[in-house]
């Protein structure tokens, strides 16, 4: 995976190409406007905007953080002298922090659904 980042990374205009995990800050605020009109119990739809808040934060934190991570990636493939391992070891912290955002990600999404119904959830999203 963190292959498919870095190429998109590199090749598709720096953080502005990858959200990291197919998940949008885009996605959260519509998701979080639908759920509005979607669940009509103002207290799960506050926990559930809650969450959505929660979940655009670590995505906003894991883009920032690959942001800063392609940064180095870019300077070491420019630098003729630069080191192998520095290189490596750069894409292992972007992995695991990629890693470590859709364990949060996966928590928050059953944090979710213990909070709106099955019907709700359907309505919230539509299979495509």
């Amino acid at each position: 995976m963190i292959w498919i980042l870095l190429a998109t990374y590199l090749f598709g205009g720096g953080a502005d190409g990858v959200n990291g995990s197919q998940l949008t800050t885009g996605m959260i605020d519509e998701w979080s406007r639908n759920t509005v009109t979607i669940v009509h119990d103002p207290a799960r739809v506050e926990k559930a905007q809650k969450i959505f808040k929660e979940l655009k934060k670590e995505i906003k934190s894991f883009e920032d953080t690959f942001s800063k991570s392609g940064g180095q990636l870019t300077k070491s493939y420019l630098d003729h002298a630069a080191d192998k391992e520095q290189a490596l070891a750069t894409l292992s912290k972007m992995n695991s922090d990629w890693e470590t955002m859709q364990l949060r990600a996966i928590d928050l999404r059953f944090e979710l659904r213990n909070h709106i119904s099955e019907q709700e959830w359907a309505e919230l999203f539509p299979a495509e």
